[in-house]
């Protein structure tokens, strides 16, 4: 944000939540390493299968992070000046979990401007895995032995980008890469490509774009579903005239995604036997002014600011609300609201959720810190509000999560929407409930802040 605050959407936040004890941030990367404006970073860790208050911790000896990159039993992280850091994960923790107090600078490797992760095959036929680094002189280097010594890759360079198994050298050629023990390193020019200026690769299909904004595709298409799902391979580079002026691409699914110089997003589908070179590309939407995408998804920034997810919403990927599975066309992301109760922004399990103009919070967020115990009833579906505090009316709120029915002293009272249930997690109409507590609630527009005088 714009203000310095982080952030967070997916999993068991639905929509954007305030993670707390963070200011100043100027970069995130992965949605838990945070960078803020002194070059301090953060470790946000979040519980992926319980709701949860998000948790924050400082990184030790890890300053100014510009890139990270995965490895195979944690992560990497590059500094600004090229050096590289060694992100372990945590020994039996499932999801994963960094082990902060375990960060290392790597020795021996330093000006490296990214890093890919490969295998290769021993004499014996044994799998082992290491890293490819490529530093900002273009040359390449792998470890040789876990992270304890590298050496350079002689047979490349002048390399600008690596994507998975494709290189992209600075004279615009595309270069195929497999990396074997018993034959050390091949690379293999992608013939019928010229003047590239970036490329695109999921490791199985590759895109390109040219000078001319021009985008290019090989590499495999799909068909069929789950078990039944079948690869094709279409060697040779073709070049997709059913889109113009492309800036940058992405593969998502079994989709291309093109971003054109005029701000508009469109895509094609990968699911067919071959590519055709003028495979038509539908609109998707206009005015972005920024692309970040996920393996499943793409979260778009338009020219007002607002973000507007489109893909694979399994895990809330997208910030909608819900867990609907897919989202066929860009839909716009619920909007970050910060609740803020006697002066103090308090710390949610999952962010605010608009419906039909209304603010809706989890059950247990705001109203226990205003002197009120909520009593859940699972069988009945209802939730009993109590405040008995000294100096203050006694209060008892009665919401019926099936009608949408609310009492308050056992009066009914109107209520505009139904309260709703997502993942586990009651959510209650805010003002509402406040107003009965007593409280005072004001909207402030301009800060997207709901303000609690209680």
């Amino acid at each position: 944000m714009s203000d310095g605050t982080y952030w967070v959407w997916g999993d068991q936040q639905s929509v954007p939540t305030k993670v707390q004890g963070i200011k100043d941030a100027v970069a995130s990367f992965g949605g838990w390493l945070v960078v803020s404006k002194n070059g301090s970073v953060s470790y946000v860790e979040r519980d992926r299968y319980f709701p949860s208050v998000i948790l924050t911790q400082p990184v030790e000896g890890l300053r100014e992070v510009v890139s990270i990159h995965p490895g195979w039993s944690g992560w990497f992280a590059v500094d600004s000046i090229g050096q590289v850091y060694n992100l372990p994960n945590k020994v039996g923790r499932s999801p994963a979990v960094l082990a902060i107090d375990e960060v290392t600078l790597i020795p021996g490797i330093e000006n490296v401007q990214d890093i890919v992760p490969y295998y290769e095959i021993d004499e014996e036929n044994n799998y082992i895995s290491g890293s490819i680094f490529l530093k900002k002189d273009g040359t390449v280097w792998r470890n040789t032995k876990e992270l304890e010594s590298f050496e350079p890759v002689s047979s490349l360079s002048n390399v600008v980008d690596i994507e998975h198994n494709m290189i992209l050298k600075e004279d615009g050629t595309v270069w195929s890469l497999l990396i074997n023990s018993r034959t050390s390193v091949i690379a293999t020019k992608v013939e019928g490509l010229i003047n590239i200026r970036s490329i695109i690769s999921n490791g199985r299909t590759h895109l390109a774009v040219d000078d001319d904004n021009q985008l290019w595709f090989w590499g495999e298409t799909l068909t069929g579903t789950s078990d039944g799902t079948m690869p094709h391979t279409n060697k040779t580079p073709i070049r997709l005239s059913g889109i113009k002026n492309v800036t940058n691409a992405y593969l998502i699914e079994r989709y291309i995604v093109a971003f054109t110089d005029d701000g508009n997003m469109y895509d094609t589908s990968t699911n067919r036997e071959s590519m055709p070179s003028d495979a038509k590309f539908e609109h998707l939407t206009s005015d972005v002014v920024k692309v970040q995408a996920g393996s499943r998804h793409l979260i778009m920034q338009k020219s007002d600011g607002t973000l507007w997810g489109w893909g694979v919403n399994k895990n809330a990927q997208l910030g909608l609300g819900d867990y609907e599975f897919m989202r066929e066309k860009p839909t716009p992301m619920q909007p970050p609201i910060e609740i803020v109760l006697n002066g103090n922004s308090v710390a949610l399990t999952t962010g605010v959720i608009i419906r039909n103009g209304q603010a809706f919070i989890p059950l247990r967020s705001v109203f226990e810190q205003m002197g009120a115990k909520p009593e859940w009833n699972a069988a009945d579906k209802k939730v009993t509000i109590e405040r008995k505090s000294e100096g203050k009316p006694s209060v008892t709120i009665l919401v019926k999560y099936t009608s949408g029915e609310v009492y308050l002293n056992g009066t009914a009272t109107p209520s505009v929407n139904k309260p709703f249930i997502i993942q586990n997690t009651s959510y209650l109409p805010l003002r509402l409930i406040s107003e009965l507590l007593g409280a005072k609630v004001v909207w402030v527009k301009e800060q997207r802040k709901i303000v609690i005088n209680s």
